[in-house]
């Protein structure tokens, strides 16, 4: 962790040479994240390579119960981003105690709500694998491992909101090395105890969730250090542990539409491995595989989607709207030119990759996998610009229009597809796969519209 400089905690654009400065402040901003991102998709991917070596329907599994899991930590974290929309926007403006106000009351908050959503999760943990048609014979070792994971949700929320905070003051440089420092202890403890090595006893998947839970601890405590010995870029303001009304309604205002988005997003990806899941155990085991390798693949997006968001809320904060908007177009197209270069990549190498990460799948599976990144690999340059132009409303504050366009993507150009195909048709899986591309295309210019339109400029948060 490196000690906050000028250039962290304020925004000051230089006369003259704007577009220099935004394009250097775009990638300043986006390759942490592509990191911090990387380094945890690997904890994700090799999780589930280990998994993988126990069995096929044992992936599978925990394939689903992460996703689950990560559905209610995104939507809940999701709030996050009228948190990190109204710091930026402080920040931009020159105001660092308004945006320490922003941070505590964001964080206390989210942490407080999800407390109550871990009671849930523990208790909906088996009738959600049930009705997920998960194979009898890991049914409970599944359930024991949500069960942990959910006990684990507030260490894990707390985390993502102290993350994103730090995002927002333009800071992404430290979450990326806190994120790096409890992933390595994650894999080395999940490593461990499904193994049973230094003579503990072999936990199989169990061990996973219980190394993933110990991983949300150990990060809360990197980041009460960090606090405590003042390195961050701003410190965190918790107003006396006393909630303040009108900012937490702000910060839903903003983050509010978000969460529906990102929830409703993630409960269509669970709804749609179900659907694959009625192919057999192979097409859901590939699609668990090719949703790992797309994480991967959807970084560069990912990195310019928050690049977007902050630099937006800090240009609209500074009163530079001609920035904030020529900020987007620059994000915009580094991440179409990045994904698009990793499309080709998922072309040429799609299969050598699988069987690299998954030796142990059967060449049934392999070959869904490799068509699931084919559908994807078409996907990719879409992708950047649906991520992109979402990141930058969100950064407005205008946060509605994404989530009409997201959200209706997924649940009638994909899931609506998915199904009619299916049901209907009776067509082979890759069609299911292949659902992504209108999905995509109307998102793309459902935003597209929205971004031209020019109302996100002129919203009041």
């Amino acid at each position: 962790m490196m000690r906050p400089t000028n250039s962290e905690v304020s925004f000051v654009i230089p006369e003259g040479k704007e577009t220099r400065f935004l394009w250097s402040e775009s990638w300043r901003m986006a390759w942490p994240v592509f990191v911090g991102q990387a380094v945890s998709t690997s904890m994700i991917l090799i999780s589930r390579m280990m998994v993988g070596a126990i069995g096929e329907s044992t992936l599978a599994a925990l394939g689903i119960g992460q996703m689950i899991f990560f559905a209610m930590v995104m939507g809940l974290t999701s709030v996050s981003v009228g948190m990190v929309a109204l710091m930026a926007r402080a920040v931009g403006a020159g105001d660092r105690p308004a945006a320490s106000r922003i941070f505590g009351q964001g964080t206390l908050v989210g942490t407080i709500i999800s407390v109550a959503l871990a009671g849930i999760g523990i208790l909906c943990s088996r009738p959600i694998f049930v009705a997920m048609h998960i194979a009898p014979e890991i049914l409970d070792d599944a359930v024991t491992t949500m069960i942990i994971l959910f006990a684990g949700l507030p260490f894990a929320s707390a985390s993502f909101f102290l993350g994103a905070g730090l995002r927002g003051a333009g800071d992404t440089r430290t979450p990326m090395i806190l994120i790096t420092i409890t992933t390595v202890f994650n894999m080395a403890a999940q490593y461990i105890l499904m193994f049973g090595k230094l003579g503990l006893p072999q936990m199989g998947i169990i061990g996973a969730g219980v190394a993933m839970g110990l991983a949300f601890m150990v990060a809360i405590a990197l980041f009460v250090l960090l606090f405590a010995f003042r390195l961050s870029a701003l410190p965190i303001n918790f107003s006396g542990f006393k909630i303040d009304w009108g900012i937490i309604k702000k910060i839903i205002k903003i983050g509010g539409p978000t969460a529906v988005e990102w929830e409703l997003i993630q409960l269509g990806l669970v709804a749609f491995v179900s659907i694959v899941n009625h192919y057999g155990t192979e097409a859901g085991a590939a699609y668990i595989i090719g949703l790992t390798i797309l994480n991967f693949a959807q970084l560069p997006a990912i990195g310019y989607n928050a690049a977007a968001t902050t630099m937006v809320g800090m240009c609209l904060g500074a009163k530079r709207m001609d920035l904030a908007e020529k900020s987007v177009r620059i994000n915009l197209l580094a991440a179409v030119i990045l994904m698009s270069i990793i499309s080709l990549l998922l072309i040429a190498f799609a299969r050598p990759v699988i069987q690299t990460l998954f030796p142990n799948s059967s060449e049934l599976t392999v070959e869904y996998a490799r068509l699931y990144l084919l559908a994807v690999a078409v996907c990719q340059p879409l992708m950047a610009l649906s991520f992109v132009q979402a990141g930058a409303l969100r950064g407005a504050g205008y946060s509605i229009s994404p989530m009409i366009a997201q959200s209706s993507g997924m649940y009638v150009f994909r899931i609506g597809l998915a199904v009619v195909l299916w049901k209907v048709y009776q067509t082979p899986v890759f069609w299911l796969f292949l659902t992504q591309l209108p999905d995509f295309i109307y998102r793309s210019v459902f935003l597209s519209i929205s971004f031209r339109g020019g109302k996100w400029k002129l919203h009041k948060v």
